[in-house]
């Protein structure tokens, strides 16, 4: 360690020293340590600067630009169903009105107004989430062929006209349908899945594997954590002070442009000098490493473990976006009836308990603990904060979930984490990719499926779907126990295919 650089020996191989560095031919299996190997994917002399580092400060900048605009437009649209559904009440431009008289013909109107804006929200969130399936598994797979940069520049332009088109639909006030084509467009470039999966993967490239990995994915979850809590924070004073919700798509804009500028000064991790080491017999052949890892049969005893850690990813991962698209009508609804500036605050607070203090704790949960016992406790807590937040009546009990779910968010790195690890580095955009791509559908199925128990639900059980939230932890923490127990000793080696 030289100051702030890394110099990586040049006779250092990238997997063990009897082993020849070229790529193996298909049929051999070549172990690698999967533990204390240098695994960094630079190649021999390159040194890991601070231009590198910028992949921390942009991986901010976009889930800032992105959230802010997330975060109100689900409140432009419910305040714009509002104003079309109450046409006798003056409706706030940027607050809700509810209704607290349960037996009034206006409480039966806000139900139906609830129900609607989640259809709404089903519809833009089918309308990008299929295209981005497909995109995120084909582009992500392709950065093991192409390098990593390339991924960073398409999904920032996605969403720099999605939000473009959102700003002049805002301006002339168009129906709700127009917004789904910016969804659509954004959706065809991956959507902010495309940032997640990149990011982690040129964290994967510039760490080594072991714990040095873990906390190197940590760290890119601090900074989308910081980009999620300060948009979400700021939103609800934005539109208190000013009453516009054009205000905060501005400022997205100008922050895209920017994260867009400091992209293109981020050096390639993955360069053409190791990419050209590997003989590609088809155009297909980077899908079909992603497919390998759960299906090949030469990856027989180990897909399982795969399988297993994915699914618990799923399952945790639908409950982190199935709570983001219903959870703001629930707080908007009786009998909460919260307001911009308290649905930002209480937002803002739970996310720095799970993102900020709750990826902190990973290095203190280290010393005595590995992966897969901190993510059986980011289930537990996560179960836990969702059983109280289904019978959540008061502000104090809302509170109480942000505290209960401090590390509800810890079981994706450390799932990451995990995969990478048991990954050989030729593999590593394959993974992510299957990562990435498990991440944007399960986003899209919790989405439609959330919203649609909440409208099927809220004039019965408004909690309900919290309830399924809790239920799915729990088989969260179960897989994650089987996995301990069955993949004793047998994550230390990885093999290239």
């Amino acid at each position: 360690m030289k100051g702030n650089r890394i110099v990586i020996d040049e006779n250092a191989p990238l997997i063990e020293p009897e082993v020849d560095t070229a790529v193996p031919h298909e049929n051999e299996k070549k172990p690698i340590d999967g533990i204390t190997g240098n695994n960094l994917m630079l190649p021999p002399n390159q040194i890991i600067t601070r231009q590198h580092f910028l992949v921390w400060p942009v991986a901010f900048l976009f889930v800032t630009a992105y959230n802010l605009t997330f975060a109100s437009f689900g409140q432009y649209v419910y305040i714009k169903l509002q104003n079309e559904n109450f046409p006798g009440i003056r409706v706030n431009k940027t607050t809700a009105y509810c209704e607290v008289n349960t037996s009034s013909d206006n409480f039966r109107i806000q139900e139906d107004v609830q129900q609607k804006a989640a259809i709404w929200g089903i519809y833009f969130y089918m309308s990008g989430g299929f295209t981005s399936i497909i995109a995120n598994f084909i582009l992500g797979a392709y950065t093991d062929r192409f390098g990593r940069k390339f991924l960073f520049i398409l999904p920032c332009v996605g969403t720099i006209v999605r939000t473009s088109m959102a700003i002049v639909g805002m301006h002339y006030d168009l129906p709700l349908y127009y917004y789904i084509a910016g969804y659509f467009l954004e959706g065809c470039t991956g959507q902010i899945f495309n940032i997640f999966q990149i990011t982690y993967l040129y964290a994967a490239d510039i760490t080594e594997n072991g714990k040095a990995r873990s906390v190197g994915i940590v760290i890119v979850e601090l900074a989308f954590g910081l980009g999620t809590v300060a948009p979400t924070l700021a939103v609800g004073f934005i539109l208190e002070e000013t009453g516009s919700f054009l205000i905060p798509f501005y400022i997205s804009l100008g922050i895209l442009v920017f994260t867009l500028f400091l992209i293109f000064l981020l050096p390639e991790t993955y360069p053409k000098a190791i990419r050209n080491q590997r003989k590609y017999t088809s155009k297909f052949e980077n899908l079909r490493d992603a497919s390998d890892l759960f299906f090949s049969k030469k990856n027989a005893g180990r897909r399982w473990m795969y399988f297993t850690t994915i699914l618990v990813f799923s399952f945790t991962v639908y409950n982190l976006f199935g709570r983001t698209a219903m959870e703001g009508l629930y707080l908007l609804n009786y009998p909460l009836c919260w307001n911009p500036t308290k649905i930002g605050v209480f937002g803002a607070l739970r996310l720095a308990l799970q993102q900020i203090i709750g990826m902190m704790s990973v290095k203190l949960f280290h010393i005595c603990m590995n992966d897969e016992m901190i993510a059986i406790i980011g289930c537990v807590s996560y179960a836990a904060s969702f059983f109280i937040e289904a019978y959540a009546t008061n502000d104090l009990m809302m509170y109480l979930v942000a505290i209960v779910g401090t590390f509800g968010l810890l079981t994706i790195p450390m799932i990451r984490s995990i995969l990478s690890q048991m990954t050989s580095p030729q593999k590593q955009g394959a993974v992510f990719a299957s990562v990435s791509a498990v991440e944007t559908a399960v986003n899209c199925i919790g989405a439609v499926t959330s919203n649609s128990v909440y409208i099927a639900t809220v004039k019965i059980q408004r909690g309900f779907t919290f309830l399924l939230f809790a239920v799915f932890s729990v088989f969260g923490m179960i897989l994650m126990i089987i996995f301990t127990i069955g993949s004793r000793g047998s994550k230390k080696k990885v093999f290239t295919e």
